[in-house]
């Protein structure tokens, strides 16, 4: 039973202290060499306010954004891609001043163009060595004297023998837009009024300003500084002051400490300015020395910037020293504790105890969060009793402390009698009995003033892990996966194997169980597993603590999880809904994983509001209110687009050559005190629907993209969940290929319905033809039976006739056989010559036309209906096709019959025209018209008249429609493609 009964209801009202906020505990910190892609012999760094942090050095400028170093080359100046970088300054306006070696000021403005500024007309000793920009946008520069840059020309300002020295120079704008300027042998302030620089000290050195705005002349290496002014509380710097420019003598940070540089070699720190009064000598006073990192960055601290952020950057030859907030606090002085081997309890007035297991070193931390030692006896455990007391132990005895009361509990003697020392598994107060374990005695409990065992008491076997229910009553994990209530000796079992091994029991208004697998609570009887988002987040949990406004805070072996109040009750109303959380480790400065040895709970809160944890590398701490989050939003930026045969840096618009259907799309946002974290989300307008979430990918790409006109958007959060105020947006058309464009479809198009039509000209010849052979054959078939009715049937039966009207003739003239036989000859000769005329119908008459067809059947209709006013409009009608001639004539005739017999008509009108080469004859009365289920169902039962006429419309390819409005009235109109025509033939 190693964990039996640990001890731990830690509780504190720990008030963060000054010192306890600003060491260099508080920081994390990280080394940028050149393997890291750094540059060498760095000259200076700043912050612009897009949150890129520019590094000059004597190889050209290069930006970082938190993940990787890019060298910048100034658009339209590629001489100066390498030019050594003397000094830069960052405006509030988002521009960029880069002073070069030998000569010249260069701007890099917001919108990323350049431009050098002209150069100075008077003669130049040295570069600009410091440059500021007032409140008025006026370019000051520092060297060989004092000059401004206004209204596009160079003045000097100050020149003389106290600028001759190459020493130290250093320029600062305050919050009341004053300037000052700092050289070896004085400092200088401008008289707006005067329009010129008065001393104001005869000491050199650097400058630099206080939160609260006061200014300071810093002494070079760690020597004598001194206060310049002093603001009043409501003056504060301005919010920039810290990343504007390199700092050479020092820096102060956010929090007011002092970070002064060349202490001999590196930094040094003083946390309270104050209370040093108007001078100090840091070098001396430091309260804390940056260790050297010599053969890394190198062991020189040679200037300084604090970003917006929060983050020190410290440079030196080689490298950059970067110092991030860590969201864990640490006690100060740092306990020096053994790994897992220390216990921690608090009493009922809030002081915290810790003693070490191996050495019995005793911790007494109060609310200045100062461990003090605590002489005496050694003290290997400590535990709270249920009701606030304190419990120490050593190796013989049990102490327990309520107050001014102590009262002492020996532990049981060995088998002699006499006292034996025993090293305790854990301390355990349950209201009712104080438990503990040991070798040799295994699990016991101080009952009634005497000890008794576990087996008496009707504990169970194979505990691994337990935890106070109440007065006589233990939650009780087995190594089996069983979970068990203990009142008094009556227990009740509940299976837990789905978390694995337990590592941590919490009592709450529902129990929560952690394991080595994850995280369940005990709901309706039965253990209902908690999911997330990553079931790593919630494994070895061994603390949860609770604040005031209801938060959890689970300490695990990823770090420490935050759960909101909501989001925490709504998990245990429904296990099977996701947990949402964010979560703080290693890079926030948690060191290690949850403690798990001897303790029930290593996350506690007594005040509400600070939370302590026990990692295997220390005690840290949290102040839930304040958690130090990034309060810098990011501000994204597209970087490149690249297709399989080139990559483009990304204007204000890009346009991508044909072929350009897969790109891919290279993106950052600045983020630089924990960019691993920053997210990302994108969306191609003109294709993506919605936001795709990037995760912390910087790249994208597309493929099988369309030509055409996209706007390409990207926005960032940071680790805080901070939105970005502006997307990055990048405008891009990627051109057609030949095969794509516009002019190619419409030629395509035009080719492809020109194909359609010659096709469809092709099918109507061959239509045509097909008809006209058998209109030709039909016709030689009429003339073959017509000429064989003439020459030998009509023949044969004119000679029959003339031989009985020869023996008519013989008859006498008196008999009345002759008159019968001459009526029935006549008649016969009618036959004949009705026989004649049907022969000479089989013969295709040339000369007939369409318009002679409609007039001959419209006379025979009107002599039938005298009342009907007929008129025929005809514009002239080519000459068509025998057959085509047949068929037409029989549908306008058939149209004419219908409107003549039943459309009840008072006015007929036909009309015959051409229009390019198209016939189009049509017959309109104005009747009664058709009624539309007829017209829907092509004509009327028993009825073939309309469904004749389409059928022949169709054998010869022609369009017929008939149209009959709920008015009334009818028109049917016939159009002959040209292919029918003489006209059509002929073309």
């Amino acid at each position: 039973m190693l964990r039996l009964l640990p001890a731990l209801a830690f509780a504190t009202v720990f008030l963060w202290s000054p010192a306890a906020a600003r060491g260099l505990s508080d920081y994390q910190r990280t080394v940028w060499t050149q393997q890291h892609g750094a540059p060498t012999d760095i000259t200076g760094m700043v912050q612009t306010t897009d949150g890129w942090l520019w590094v000059g050095s004597v190889d050209g400028l290069v930006r970082f954004d938190g993940v990787s170093f890019e060298a910048y080359t100034p658009p339209g100046h590629p001489e100066l891609a390498h030019r050594r970088i003397v000094e830069m300054y960052a405006a509030d306006n988002g521009d960029l001043y880069i002073a070069y070696f030998p000569m010249g000021v260069g701007v890099r403005r917001r919108d990323g163009s350049f431009s050098l500024l002209p150069p100075q007309e008077a003669p130049q000793r040295t570069p600009p060595l410091s440059m500021v920009v007032d409140d008025d946008k006026v370019l000051w520069t520092i060297g060989d004297g004092i000059r401004r840059f206004a209204n596009g020309h160079w003045t000097i300002v100050e020149s003389g023998p106290d600028w001759e020295k190459d020493a130290l120079y250093s320029m600062l704008v305050d919050q009341d837009g004053r300037v000052w300027a700092a050289a070896p042998t004085g400092v200088w302030r401008l008289d707006r009024l005067l329009g010129r620089f008065e001393k104001v000290s005869k000491l050199g050195g650097g400058l630099a300003i206080t939160p609260k705005g006061d200014v300071w002349l810093l002494g070079v290496h760690g020597e004598l500084s001194t206060r310049l002014s002093e603001a009043p509380a409501n003056r504060p710097r301005p919010a920039r002051a810290g990343a504007v420019a390199s700092r050479r003598a020092g820096q102060f940070a956010s929090n007011g400490t002092l970070w002064a540089l060349g202490c001999p070699d590196t930094a040094c720190l003083v946390y309270d300015v104050a209370r040093h009064g108007p001078q100090l000598r840091a070098g001396k006073i430091a309260d804390e020395r940056v260790a050297s990192t010599e053969g890394a960055a190198g062991q020189e601290s040679l200037s300084i910037i604090e970003d917006r952020e929060g983050n020190i950057w410290i440079h030196a030859h080689n490298g950059l020293n970067q110092f991030r907030p860590k969201r864990f606090l640490v006690p100060a002085p740092k306990l020096e504790l053994a790994d897992f081997f220390y216990t921690v309890a608090t009493d009922r007035t809030g002081w915290i105890w810790i003693a070490e297991t191996v050495s019995g070193k005793l911790w007494r931390m109060g609310p200045d969060g100062v461990p003090l030692a605590q002489p005496g006896t050694p003290v290997h455990l400590v535990a709270s009793g249920h009701d606030g007391t304190l419990l120490k132990a050593d190796k013989r005895r049990i102490t327990r402390v309520t107050g001014a009361d102590v009262e002492t509990i020996p532990l049981p003697p060995g088998p002699d009698g006499k006292p034996v020392d025993r090293e305790l598994w854990g301390l355990l107060d349950d209201g009712k009995r104080i438990w503990t374990a040991a070798s040799g005695i295994g699990a016991i409990a101080w009952s009634e003033g005497k000890w008794r065992s576990s087996a008496e008491l009707g504990l169970p076997n194979g505990i691994n892990l337990s935890q106070a229910a109440g007065a006589g009553q233990l939650w009780l994990a087995r190594v089996n996966g069983e979970l068990v209530f203990y009142d008094d000796g009556r227990l009740t079992r509940y299976d837990a194997s789905s978390v694995g091994v337990a590592t941590g029991i919490f009592p709450d208004r529902q129990l929560v169980l952690g394991g080595s697998d994850g995280l369940a609570v005990l709901k309706d009887g039965k253990m209902q597993r908690i999911r997330s988002a990553d079931p790593d987040s919630l494994r070895g949990v061994t603390g949860i603590a609770a604040t005031a406004n209801g938060d959890r805070w689970l300490n695990g072996v990823g770090g420490v999880v935050h759960v909101r109040a909501a989001d925490w009750q709504r998990v245990i109303d429904r296990p099977d809904e996701p947990l949402r959380y964010e979560l703080f480790g290693v890079i926030d400065g948690y060191p290690g994983r949850a403690g798990n040895s001897r303790r029930p709970s290593t996350a506690f809160s007594a005040d509400g509001r600070h939370v302590w944890f026990v990692a295997t590398k220390g005690i840290v701490g949290l102040d839930s209110a304040d958690l130090r989050r990034n309060p810098a939003p990011p501000r994204p930026a597209v970087l490149e687009v690249g297709t399989d045969k080139a990559r483009f840096d990304a204007p204000k618009r890009l346009q991508l050559p044909p072929g350009s259907q897969s790109f891919g799309v290279r993106f950052t946002a600045p983020s630089l005190r924990q960019p691993e974290r920053t997210r990302f989300e994108f969306r191609l307008d003109g294709l993506d629907t919605g936001w795709r979430d990037a995760g912390n990918r910087r790249t994208t790409s597309y493929t099988n993209v369309a030509p055409g006109d996209y706007v390409f958007r990207v926005r960032a959060f940071n680790e805080d969940g901070m939105a970005s105020q502006e997307e990055a947006v990048l405008p891009l058309t990627i051109e057609p290929t030949l095969v794509q464009s516009l002019p190619f479809r419409l030629a395509m198009a035009i080719a492809l319905a020109a194909l359609l039509a010659l096709l469809y000209r092709l099918r109507v010849r061959f239509l045509t033809r097909r008809i006209t052979d058998r209109a030709e054959i039909k016709m030689a078939e009429r003339e073959r039976i017509a000429r064989t009715l003439h020459d030998s049937f009509l023949q044969t039966v004119y000679l029959m006739l003339l031989r009985l009207r020869k023996f008519e003739r013989k008859l006498p003239d008196d008999a009345g056989t002759r008159d019968e036989l001459r009526t029935i000859l006549n008649e016969a000769q009618g036959v004949i010559d009705e026989g004649r005329d049907r022969v000479h119908e089989l013969r295709v008459k040339e000369t007939r036309t369409i318009e002679e067809i409609v007039q001959d059947c419209a006379g025979s209709l009107s002599t039938i209906h005298p009342t009907v006013n007929f008129v025929l409009r005809s514009e002239g009608a080519p000459g068509l096709d025998p057959l085509v001639l047949e068929e037409t004539g029989a549908i306008v005739c058939e149209a004419l019959r219908n409107a003549f017999s039943h459309a009840r008509a008072g006015k007929i009108a036909a009309g015959i025209s051409v229009h390019q080469r198209e016939l189009t004859v049509t017959v309109q009365d104005d009747g009664q018209g058709i009624a539309p289920e007829i017209l829907d169902a092509g004509g009327r039962d028993g009825h073939w008249g309309l469904v004749g006429m389409r059928e022949r419309a169709a054998r010869i390819g022609a369009r017929l429609d008939i149209h009959s409005p709920p008015t009334g009235g009818t028109t049917v109109s016939l159009s002959l493609p040209p292919a029918h025509t003489e006209t059509g033939r002929a073309a």
